[in-house]
C-alpha cells in the first residue's frame, strides 16, 4: 500500500478502491471499534465513512 493510492481513493470517496489496497486477509483496526476483516468488509467500512461525510 502506498500513500498516493490511499490519497487518491480517499479523495474520490472510492470505497472499493480503498478495500483493494489491503491484502485478501487484511484487517483494519479503527479506533474504538471492532476489527474489520477482508477487502469487502474494509470497503464497506470506508463506504460508511464516506456516506457520513456527505
Amino acid at each position: 500500500m502506498d500513500i498516493r493510492s490511499v490519497e487518491l481513493n480517499f479523495n474520490r470517496h472510492d470505497a472499493d478502491g480503498m478495500g483493494s489496497l489491503y491484502t485478501k486477509g487484511g484487517q483494519l483496526l479503527p479506533p474504538s471499534a471492532d476489527v474489520v476483516s477482508d477487502r469487502d468488509g474494509i470497503a464497506a467500512f470506508w463506504q460508511k465513512v464516506f456516506d457520513m461525510s456527505e
